[in-house]
């Protein structure tokens, strides 16, 4: 028997919260089409980039479009998470190699929303995603 996602745990004063059982737990196929179709027409960009760039969130919404090279399907992670080391205090860029069919949505998410080379691609913002994640599931 696999045990519940979400488990409800009563504080002192005697309000509810939930908390996940599982942190390692995946999405499956089904799953991630629903959820996905469930996501306001805003908020899909969003997902669709990190689905496809395996990109943490923060790596996410600092790619310009100038970081995409829809010509050889590759885009720039400029800004990375960081591990404290001594005396390193910037980020190493990552290139990552994206799908031809995720090349072709970029592009068609760049001309729709007219962005140009130093524009964000206006992904959700840390918390925004948390809400649209809330509210979909």
């Amino acid at each position: 028997m696999i045990p519940p996602l979400i488990q409800n745990k009563i504080r002192k004063n005697g309000r509810t919260y939930s908390v996940r059982s599982n942190r390692s737990r995946t999405f499956f196929p089904e799953e991630w089409n629903k959820f996905y179709n469930e996501l306001k027409y805003f908020q899909k960009p969003t997902f669709n980039f990190l689905i496809n760039t395996g990109a943490r969130i923060n790596e996410a919404r600092n790619v310009r479009v100038s970081d995409i090279d829809l010509n050889n399907s590759r885009l720039v992670l400029r800004v990375t998470k960081v591990r404290a080391k001594k005396g390193e205090k910037f980020s190493t860029p990552r290139m990552i190699k994206i799908s031809t069919q995720f090349t072709c949505y970029l592009k068609k998410h760049i001309r729709d929303k007219e962005l140009l080379g130093d524009d964000y691609l206006g992904l959700l913002s840390t918390p925004a995603s948390n809400i649209a994640m809330k509210k979909a599931l």
